[in-house]
């Protein structure tokens, strides 16, 4: 599914927490490398202050290239 469309249509889940982790998409983004997904969430307006269950918050988790 399309991340737009789904922000769109679900804007309530954008910062949504994972229960094992505490960690938003934006998290998992970050962590992954995926930069062009974190710039997508941020631009739909995913919160950059939320910390997760290790006490990080989504750009501290950006892999160095």
């Amino acid at each position: 599914m399309d991340l737009k469309f789904l922000l769109k249509a679900h804007p309530e889940i954008i910062d949504e927490k994972s229960e094992k982790t505490g960690r938003t998409a934006l998290h998992f983004a970050y962590a992954n490398g995926n930069l062009s997904r974190a710039y997508h969430l941020e631009q739909a307006g995913a919160s950059l202050d939320i910390i997760d269950n290790d006490h990080a918050k989504a750009r501290d988790l950006r892999k160095k290239v």
